[in-house]
């Protein structure tokens, strides 16, 4: 009776054992898996750290998790910086090189410094514009050459989400120096310029609320009651 006593406990430690074993080492392998999804889809991560829990552990190794946050910083995609990135998933299905999950929260942070030289990169023919980010207000100056004369002017505009959680600057004014030539006529030429940048190139969920502009930064935010 005691041999039996002490063969059911033994087994009831090894059980624990393996319990426990996988509770530590199972979000751990989740987590790397993550990284190298994200890691595969930017051109730059300069940090990055990824919680995984879900309970009970083993259902892991079905690609099944519960609860996924992942904080990053210097994120680099499409050749925009992101100066930091913060996302919270629940109910994820992991499958090898990519996954779905229901996004509860969305922060990400992009300075002004790093929206110029994106800018600059990207679009050539505003070179010689810079942008600026004040409370609620997004402004885009420069110079153009129009007539063998050198015009500035500045486009006032917002930044909106499209559905392919792509994010558009669209001018909506336009100001032009006190030049003798009809602003209409330099409206047409200008064509508003504008510019964009997609986040869905990153290959993750994203849920898209708002954006919040203040001096010198803009936040992307993604919220759901939870």
């Amino acid at each position: 009776m005691r041999r039996k006593r002490g063969f059911f406990w033994n087994i009831v430690l090894v059980v624990l054992v393996m319990f426990l074993a996988a509770e530590l080492f199972l979000p751990r392998l989740a987590s790397r898996q993550l990284a190298e999804i994200l890691r595969r889809e930017t051109e730059q991560i300069e940090s990055l750290k990824i919680a995984v829990s879900s309970f009970p552990a083993p259902e892991i190794l079905l690609g099944r998790l519960d609860f996924v946050e992942i904080k990053a910083a210097g994120v680099i995609v499409e050749g925009l910086y992101l100066d930091s990135l913060s996302v919270e998933y629940r109910d994820i299905i992991l499958r090898g090189h990519s996954f779905t999950g229901d996004n509860t929260f969305l922060e990400i942070l992009v300075k002004e410094e790093r929206l110029n030289q994106y800018i600059q990169t990207k679009y050539p023919e505003l070179k010689d514009f810079k942008l600026v980010l004040l409370p609620g207000q997004v402004l885009l100056g420069g110079v153009i050459n129009f007539l063998e004369a050198t015009i500035n002017l500045q486009l006032t505009g917002r930044l909106f989400i499209t559905e392919q959680a792509e994010v558009e600057f669209i001018p909506e004014n336009l100001q032009v120096e006190d030049v003798q030539i009809p602003v209409n006529l330099i409206r047409k030429y200008v064509n508003q310029p504008g510019f964009s940048f997609d986040l869905k190139e990153l290959a993750i969920p994203l849920r898209i609320d708002r954006i919040e502009v203040s001096t010198g930064e803009l936040r992307i935010i993604g919220e759901k009651s939870r």
